[in-house]
This record gives C-alpha cells, structure tokens and sequence, in this order.
C-alpha cells in the first residue's frame, strides 16, 4: 500500500479533515487513566475486517543502539482504537498492544499488555512513513526517541526478502505550528 494512500485511509478511518507533517511528541507521556481496560483484538471473522485497518509492522530501535529487538504489528479501528501484538526477540515474549488516537491532535499512543508504565506515542503521519520517530516515556520523568522502521511484506515463495536500511540519525522533527508548511 502506498504511503499517500495509507495516510488518506487513516483519515478517512479516524474521521480527520488535515493530516500534518511529521510533528514533534509531547515532552510528557499522554494521560492514560487506570484502570486499563484489556487490549481489544480485531474480529477474525472476514465480513467484519471492514471495520479494522491494519498499520504495519514495525521494528523499534535506539539510535545509536543497532538491530532492533521489539517489533510491534498495529491496527486501528473507526473509533481510534488501536489494537495489535509486540514481541520481543531477546526474551520472546509476545502480548497484545493496546492504545487510542487522539483526534483532535492526530496522535497515536500505545502501551504493550496491561501495564501503563511505558508508553509509546508518535503521530498518525509517522505511522505511514518508512522511518519515523517514536517517543517512548518510559516513566512520568524519562522520554527518549527512538525510531519506528515500517517492515516491508514478506516475499513471494522462492524469492529473496529485501529489508529497508534504518538511517544512522532519525528523521527531523518538526513543530506542529510548522508542520503544515
């Protein structure tokens, strides 16, 4: 799926009128009120896939720190919720995903099982990029940016996998009263 036609889709699904650019996070994790429900999973029954849309899979990495080891695979509803899985090649763990998109700032944020204590957050533009930034708050007092690196489909059957390169930096951001110019 193109990129314009991804971001066109998660307007259409999360009712949005503008899309922004790449805009930078908030300094502070967004507030997500306990108790936490569990994280809805997308029906598998195919007549009702219309009502979710799947994002992606993405591969999460430090900057500076090499090969990513978390990767998560996201979807979102009409309503905004988002729902999909995280696993760990390190510990292989693997739990359900669970978050909301804001509307009104078209920001995604997401936390990995019941636990609130990190949180995930970037914006619904990011989401259709190959690479973009993610902050990550692990705490009420500790962010950092990580990158999110968009997975490509798996190859054909007898075909060689091409993987995307991550950039050595991450990409600019950019302010959100600047991000429409």
């Amino acid at each position: 799926m193109s990129t314009l036609r991804c971001v066109l889709m998660l307007a259409f699904v999360c009712g949005l009128s503008a899309l922004p650019g790449v805009v930078a996070m908030a300094a502070e994790p967004p507030k997500i009120r306990k108790p936490m429900p569990p994280p809805p999973t997308p029906p598998s029954d195919p007549k009702q896939q219309g009502d979710w849309m799947p994002l992606g899979v993405f591969a999460l990495a430090q900057e500076e720190r090499g090969d990513p080891v978390i990767f998560f695979q996201l979807s979102v509803n009409r309503e905004g919720v988002i729902s999909g899985a995280f696993q760990s090649t390190l510990t292989n763990e693997t739990k359900q995903v669970a978050g909301k998109v804001d509307k009104a700032s078209q920001r995604a944020a997401w936390r990995i099982g019941d636990s609130g204590k990190t949180i995930y957050e970037t914006t619904l533009a990011n989401l259709s990029q190959e690479v973009s930034a993610v902050a990550v708050h692990f705490d009420s007092n500790r962010t950092q940016t990580w990158l999110l690196v968009r997975m490509p489909a798996p190859a054909p059957a007898g075909q060689e996998q091409k993987l995307p390169q991550a950039p050595k930096s991450p990409p600019p951001l950019k302010n959100a009263k600047n991000a429409g110019a």
